[in-house]
């Protein structure tokens, strides 16, 4: 912004909401407000009017912000020295720079909601006293859970080195492979199954299982 020029929304920091009732009415219509001379705001806006004039602005710009076509906000310029009629080509770019900036801060609260979310996940499944492992499509260990660590014998670090064939008994090898396959080829997963596992000490354990596919935003 030049020097007569300034963000609009830092001036609307504190006002009451019955004085820019006729503005968030325009803003939510998803209407440019333009006015070139607050003088001429409309009687519905008087005690905006009486604001702005209080505070010696002189011209205002108001143009909406919208996600997937609902109004979040709105960008604001205000000219405090002298009057302006600001060109298409300003409003044109401020309603640019407001679908940019929107996708931006969308972008961010559904990426902290993401977050969140996933550590909500991953909290659940280090507190359960079940195990839970998850493979990539070369059976190679991805991400497991405490529980695991504790029911195989192996450390953290041993684990993450790990294809689930190096846990698995010989004799259940081909037949966990082959469910494993379907799964992959079907997307439906496998309730309750039971296989025999080898811990790090050489002991045999028998485990009930529930296999689920993960698929992600590629399919």
């Amino acid at each position: 912004c030049t020097s007569d020029q300034e963000l609009f929304m830092d001036r609307l920091q504190n006002i009451p909401l019955e004085w820019a009732s006729w503005l968030i009415n325009q803003i939510s219509a998803s209407r440019v407000v333009h006015i070139p001379q607050v003088e001429d705001l409309p009687s519905e806006a008087s005690e905006l009017k009486a604001l702005n004039q209080e505070q010696g602005t002189k011209s205002l710009l108001m143009v909406p912000m919208q996600y997937e076509g609902t109004v979040t906000c709105f960008l604001g310029l205000e000219s405090a020295k002298r009057y302006i009629t600001w060109s298409e080509e300003v409003i044109v770019l401020l309603r640019i720079l407001g679908e940019i900036f929107s996708n931006a801060l969308e972008r961010k609260r559904s990426d902290e909601a993401l977050r969140l979310s996933e550590e909500k996940y991953r909290t659940v499944l280090e507190t359960m006293e079940e195990g839970y492992w998850e493979v990539d499509l070369k059976g190679s260990l991805v991400f497991f859970n405490n529980a695991l660590v504790r029911l195989f014998g192996y450390s953290h670090a041993e684990l993450q080195k790990m294809n689930y064939q190096m846990f698995t008994d010989q004799e259940d090898i081909d037949r966990i492979t082959k469910a494993f396959n379907a799964i992959y080829r079907t997307g439906e997963g496998v309730r309750l199954d039971t296989y025999t596992f080898v811990t790090r000490d050489g002991c045999k354990i028998i485990i009930e299982m529930s296999t689920y596919p993960v698929v992600d935003e590629n399919g």
